[in-house]
């Protein structure tokens, strides 16, 4: 751990909890609702990607696992894999708005195209 690390090269470390995630609750309904109008989803985090299976009502599940990802990295990718979902999870070159649009545009365009 980097305190750990830290306080053994003679720093002396103070922890302050600055926050807490709390995982908000969604209507099985709306999340139905929202799975079936779109065809990819951006997570920002690998918690980001466990909340969203776990609110996705069951018999949506393998529908949820159809959607294109964009995620922020090569753990979450590796997490995605290990959950189910068929389609490679997409990285962006940086993580950005701007940069998971274009990630976005790109594979979206790719796909209107249709197999080469």
């Amino acid at each position: 751990e980097a305190a750990t690390e830290l306080q053994s090269r003679g720093a002396r470390v103070q922890t302050l909890e600055l926050y807490r995630r709390v995982p908000r609750r969604h209507a099985p309904d709306a999340v139905a609702t929202a799975l079936r109008a779109v065809d990819a989803v951006v997570i920002t985090s690998g918690s980001g990607l466990e909340q969203l299976i776990a609110l996705t009502p069951e018999p949506l599940r393998a529908e949820l696992m159809r959607l294109q990802l964009v995620v922020p990295a090569p753990r979450v990718v590796e997490l995605a894999r290990s959950q189910g979902f068929v389609a490679p999870p997409l990285l962006p070159d940086q993580i950005s708005d701007a940069a998971c649009a274009r990630t976005l545009a790109r594979w979206w365009s790719q796909r209107a195209a249709g197999p080469a």
